[in-house]
């Protein structure tokens, strides 16, 4: 990717430009040779088609997934940064980090700041001692020509050749001190261990830092990561799912320490982990089709199928049946909390060493409008469902499975894959069919274990015929289907641009896969920027026309790692202007 050098206006009457970027970087960290580079030339492009004066970068998941071997490659990979054509100009660089893993308040995440030179001076908050102070002195940066990234490639040119030993790891966080440079500087908390009463205590938190430019509005700006789903079929269960209510707890709690209000100039961006609510999205996407579970021995869930419903007409027909359906109740335990079941209600057809229980949507009353982007809004209430289909008492199988709408060749395969296990010992992998079976037979097993007309689900996998529906026309259709945690925050202090960039999370992995989505999860929109409502109208007064807003994701085209950077841009007002 060529990188356009342009020259970035100097910040004067007309204000400070702020570009903001969010970017969960685990996958980089993961695949240095090819990824990580991608990720380099894509940001360093969106810093040179804006020319702003200051730059935050809010990462997540600094050093990787396998963060003690990857926290290593952190100085290499900001050198890296620094050496970009489009940071020439910038003279100041601040990053907060905690680097070792050891300590109890390790987050892995990592704030990183740059500031042009035609930027006067620029103060930081010191919160132990509630004051501001000029940005210390360590944070010059010499010249482009003198920033150098020796010694971080091989001979063969890859990144980061050698990978270190245990021991070198146990080294490395030794060495680091217990805490990061200028960390008095931040507000850094890790979420608290209370948070996850049944689970293990995760890395995640929030990291804020406060700034005073050349401005008469100082800004927060906050670093956030909230916590992911754990399994698609817990998500599946309960609307909003057990996760989305423990993010929406998070972040509440994450406003209440940063004192949100409508006063305070305040951006929150970072990977909040907001997910379509997956039962509306199935339900939609198949048209109201019926649901099949397919459980091991031991009764937990491993698989749930849902076929199209080929009934259904158009796409408008399937999105009234997505807006009359809301989540009905059963109860279930996942491990970390109850809760209940928006999709189905049991139906059991059990053999000798199999049960497969087969599910049937339960019509309920309308819910609400399609949900507005711009703003975060209160949810309406959801109605409690009906429950017309289940079998009559005394029902035999073929009866139950025709209450749900199942077809007898259905059935029939149920009688046949019934005799033997159908799951592997661990649940997570299909057995093959055994040297008795016949070819029918093992077609019958393939074709109801991987329909080709379904959506299929299990823990860590999300299967839909069109997966590319989710990119096409920035994948809006699914704005009004499966978006519940914003309105499902209850916060009129936030509000967001409208979303006008396909969903950003989980893009492939693959090198030469950048702009396909992997199919372990629903697509949706993890990584946001929400702002307070004196930010949100600077950021407005200040976009090019009221209804356009450089609200987006950046790197469509190539692999920068499973989330897509998202990025804002706008100006503070300047310095002759006066605060309302």
């Amino acid at each position: 990717m060529e990188i356009v050098e342009q020259t970035v206006p100097a910040a004067g009457n007309g204000g400070i430009k702020l570009l903001l970027i969010t970017a969960n970087v685990g996958s980089i960290f993961e695949e240095t040779e090819h990824t990580l580079p991608q990720w380099i030339a894509s940001v360093s492009q969106a810093i040179a088609e804006r020319q702003p004066h200051f730059v935050a970068i809010h990462m997540q998941e600094v050093g990787g997934k396998s963060y003690k071997t990857g926290m290593r490659l952190v100085d290499g990979f900001l050198q890296l940064l620094d050496a970009s054509p489009a940071l020439e100009e910038f003279d100041r660089r601040l990053f907060h980090c905690y680097r070792d893993f050891t300590t109890p308040y390790f987050t892995a995440l990592g704030s990183l700041y740059y500031i042009h030179r035609s930027v006067g001076e620029v103060r930081c908050f010191h919160f132990a001692h509630n004051l501001y102070i000029p940005l210390p002195i360590e944070c010059s940066m010499p010249p482009r020509s003198q920033r150098r990234c020796a010694g971080f490639f091989g001979d063969d040119g890859s990144f980061f050749p050698n990978q270190p030993t245990p021991e070198d790891c146990e080294l490395f966080a030794e060495s680091q001190p217990p805490h990061p440079p200028h960390y008095e500087l931040t507000q850094h908390e890790k979420f608290p261990e209370s948070f996850f009463p049944q689970c293990s205590w995760s890395r995640k938190g929030f990291l804020r830092t406060r700034w005073v430019f050349p401005s008469p509005v100082p800004i927060d700006l906050i670093n956030l990561h909230l916590f992911h789903d754990d399994s698609n079929l817990v998500a599946l269960e309960k609307s909003p799912s057990v996760y989305a209510e423990n993010r929406v707890r998070a972040f509440k709690y994450v406003l209440k320490r940063c004192e949100a209000s409508d006063k305070p100039c305040q951006v929150y961006f970072g990977d909040v982990n907001f997910r379509l609510d997956l039962a509306r999205v199935v339900r939609y996407l198949s048209n109201g089709g019926t649901p099949q579970v397919l459980r091991d021995k031991n009764g937990a869930q491993t698989r749930v199928i849902v076929r199209i419903n080929s009934t259904v007409a158009s796409a408008g027909a399937a999105a009234a049946v997505v807006a009359n359906s809301a989540p009905p109740t059963a109860p279930h335990n996942n491990g970390c909390s109850s809760s209940s079941s928006p999709l189905c209600t049991p139906i059991v057809v059990t053999s000798a060493d199999k049960k497969i229980e087969l599910q049937s949507p339960r019509a309920v009353r309308a819910t609400t409008a399609p949900i507005a982007v711009p703003r975060i809004r209160t949810p309406s209430p959801i109605s409690e469902p009906a429950y017309p289909l289940s079998p009559a008492p005394g029902a035999t199988a073929e009866e139950a499975l025709s209450a749900t709408g199942a077809t007898p060749a259905f059935a029939e395969t149920e009688r046949t894959i019934s005799t033997g296990s159908l799951l592997s010992p661990e649940g997570s992998t299909f057995a093959s069919t055994s040297p008795s079976s016949s070819p029918s037979t093992h077609a019958l097993n393939q074709q109801l274990l991987f329909p080709s007309n379904a959506i299929i689900v299990e823990k860590k996998t999300f299967i839909v015929p069109d997966p590319d529906r989710f990119l096409r026309n920035q994948g809006r259709e699914f704005l009004t289907v499966g978006v519940v945690e914003p309105e499902f925050m209850d916060n009129p202090v936030l509000h967001e641009f409208p979303l006008d960039f396909p969903p950003s999370y989980p893009f492939s992995e693959d090198a030469s896969a950048g702009s396909t989505y992997m199919t372990t999860r629903c697509p949706s929109w993890c990584d946001r920027i929400f702002l307070t409502k004196t930010a949100f109208d600077i950021a407005s007064a200040s976009q090019p026309s009221s209804d356009v807003c450089d609200y987006t994701s950046i790197a469509s085209d190539v692999c920068v790692g499973d989330h897509k950077p998202v990025l804002l841009s706008f100006a503070l007002p300047p310095l002759s202007a006066q605060p309302s």
